[in-house]
């Protein structure tokens, strides 16, 4: 995951989780994704932003 998050900047959920699925044969929905990302953060290994809805 941080691969694939350290590879693009500014992607969104829907991208970095289509990205594990494809590349990595890795089955994780986008609601887990988000709680992995919200540990990574807290951590303070990645940053992230929301934007729209």
């Amino acid at each position: 995951m941080l691969d694939e998050l350290c590879e693009r900047k500014e992607q969104t959920l829907y991208e970095i989780t289509a990205r594990l699925i494809v590349r990595h044969e890795v089955a994780i929905s986008r609601q887990a994704l988000a709680k992995h990302i919200d540990v990574l953060e807290k951590a303070g290994l990645v940053s992230s932003e929301k934007r729209g809805k």
